[in-house]
């Protein structure tokens, strides 16, 4: 897409294609000159390529976005679920009795 921004004619090309096409009639144009013109037939083209371009790209960071807020949320509630798992170890080693901290070499 952003390929195609760089192939637009410029004015001064665009006019000196039409020079020539003025000037011989029945001469007719070439594969890209004939490109260029087209393109140039398209009514404001380099703002609806520079529109496409920003579509495609905002689309792509929602995809990006969607997936670091998975990720997110994923993290998230590991962390709850071990937060959780420690409650109950230390819930249930308070209820059972153990009190003794257990140190290196022990």
């Amino acid at each position: 897409q952003k390929l195609l921004t760089t192939m637009l004619p410029t004015p001064e090309e665009k006019h000196k294609i039409q020079e020539a096409t003025i000037c011989n009639p029945y001469l007719p144009l070439g594969s890209a000159e004939q490109f260029f013109m087209m393109l140039s037939s398209i009514s404001e083209l380099p703002a609806r390529l520079k529109l496409w371009i920003f579509k495609l790209d905002y689309e792509n960071m929602q995809k990006n976005i969607g997936v670091f807020s998975r990720l997110c949320r994923a993290y998230i509630c590991s962390g709850n679920y071990l937060s959780a798992i420690d409650d109950w170890i230390s819930t249930v080693s308070s209820v059972v009795g153990f009190t003794t901290i257990l140190t290196p070499g022990h």
